[in-house]
């Protein structure tokens, strides 16, 4: 069923045109397909709408326009069989990973891997749902943590000492550039 920008299904209504392959049971999306239409548990559709687009603050519901017309050597970086694959091949490597569906303050501290992604704490940062952070009670929570610490951050950040990372294509609006500067903090 094809719906429409507002969540409410259309009077155009089609079968999602998706393909299994053997072995693998995500299915893959076409241009106009939507997340909303498969019979899956909702988990895996988060998984696949997450990858329908990028630096999007929840997944996506329907493929974007740059999964849908990907610049050159990019195909592999949008839902589709080789991410598929490349996540199944993961599988057994990442099936002792734990998610807290909570405030950070609430993760229990031990050994791990600590991947902290927060909302940015500039004017980028603004347009997640949560975005009321207290920064100076991160950066405590990030230095007490056991094992290894990765903390991305968005260029201009002072409440941990970054580093530069990377400079990532993003897109462009009013005010906004077409380059992310990343930056990176690890212990």
């Amino acid at each position: 069923m094809r719906r429409s920008g507002h969540g409410e299904p259309s009077a155009s209504t089609t079968r999602p045109s998706m393909t299994l392959v053997p072995g693998r049971a995500l299915p893959l999306l076409g241009p106009d397909d939507d997340v909303r239409d498969l019979a899956l548990p909702q988990e895996a559709r988060w998984l696949i709408g997450w990858w329908l687009n990028k630096g999007m603050t929840a997944p996506c519901n329907r493929p974007s326009r740059w999964m849908r017309e990907p610049l050159p050597g990019r195909l592999e970086t949008y839902w589709g069989a080789g991410i598929r694959e490349r996540i199944a091949s993961q599988v057994d490597a990442i099936r002792h990973w734990r998610i807290y569906h909570t405030s950070y303050a609430n993760a229990p501290n031990g050994e791990a891997t600590w991947f902290i992604d927060p909302p940015y704490a500039n004017r980028a940062g603004a347009r997640y749902a949560y975005k009321d952070i207290d920064y100076n009670h991160l950066a405590s929570w990030c230095r007490e943590r056991l094992g290894q610490v990765i903390v991305c951050e968005n260029d201009g950040a002072d409440w941990l000492p970054f580093d530069h990372f990377h400079d990532a294509k993003a897109t462009a609006g009013r005010g906004r550039t077409k380059i992310s500067k990343e930056v990176v903090w690890t212990a």
